[in-house]
């Protein structure tokens, strides 16, 4: 029981609680952007993260509360980029490009839509975010963390394990 306990512990001590959100600001011709601001929006706190990309137009977000963010990307001589809605999720490593169109006007091209599609070529395994709605709605027995897990199709508990 003991040896368990400590593995359970060692586990939960692993898991990240935050998302990471990075990419790359290209110019219509492919070239890199550095410098571009790139200003990330919390839609349900309003707290603001800003960062700048850097020599190969790389920028990089890291520990995000999970939730639902507007992500905008400007730089001088270029039109804005608005993404609304980004959702986040917990552990998520997620990839956000932006391609920056040239103006000498100041505009904004505001990208909406029921969420905006993020991909994570990094990302290896499957996983899915067990939302609070279900957490208290569902009728779990005695409300042992690990029976929200097995809600997972893809959970496997192996031969002698038992909880």
């Amino acid at each position: 029981m003991r040896d368990i306990l400590v593995f359970l512990m060692l586990s939960l001590s692993a898991q990240t609680v935050g998302a990471t959100l990075s990419g790359i600001v290209r110019d219509p011709a492919g070239a890199v952007v550095s410098g571009a601001k790139i200003e990330v929006q919390n839609l349900e706190t309003g707290q603001t993260l800003t960062t700048v990309s850097d020599e190969a137009g790389g920028y990089r977000l890291s520990s995000l509360r999970p939730g639902r963010y507007r992500v905008t990307v400007s730089a001088p001589g270029f039109q804005a980029v608005i993404f609304e809605p980004v959702e986040l999720t917990v552990g998520q490593s997620a990839t956000l490009n932006a391609t920056l169109a040239v103006t000498a006007l100041t505009e904004q091209i505001e990208v909406r839509g029921e969420g905006v599609a993020l991909v994570e070529p990094t990302k290896t395994e499957v996983s899915e975010v067990i939302d609070q709605v279900r957490i208290t709605e569902l009728p779990i027995s005695g409300r042992q963390f690990i029976d929200f897990a097995l809600l997972t199709p893809t959970t496997n508990v192996g031969k002698g394990v038992s909880f």
